[in-house]
């Protein structure tokens, strides 16, 4: 990769981000309130901190982060099914988001 791309693959945390948890089931009327408030917050949050909100590089960079979850998110499912304990590896994560898949998993 050349040098002057790195920075955009790179997520160096300490900044802001949203995460929400909900125990409903996921109606049309519940994700649409959701992806109302995940947007409005976003934009927002952009205009406050003149960053761009919708740059291309953070959300690419966004979906590796989230395809990463969903990987342990599937595991611990899994292992739910199949009557196991659950114990999946969180060390590739920073420890906010450590935190909050481990209160994710032990609630639901």
């Amino acid at each position: 990769m050349p040098p002057k791309l790195r920075p955009h693959k790179e997520f160096t945390g300490d900044r802001p981000s949203l995460s929400i948890l909900f125990e409903s089931s996921l109606t049309p009327f519940a994700c649409g309130q959701l992806l109302a408030l995940y947007e409005h917050r976003v934009a927002v949050e952009g205009f406050l901190y003149d960053i761009n909100s919708f740059d291309q590089w953070g959300v690419e960079l966004g979906k590796a982060l989230a395809k990463d979850a969903r990987t342990v998110f599937a595991k611990a499912n899994m292992q739910k099914k199949e009557g196991e304990k659950v114990d999946v590896d969180l060390q590739g994560f920073n420890k906010s988001t450590q935190s909050l898949i481990g209160i994710y998993l032990n609630k639901f």
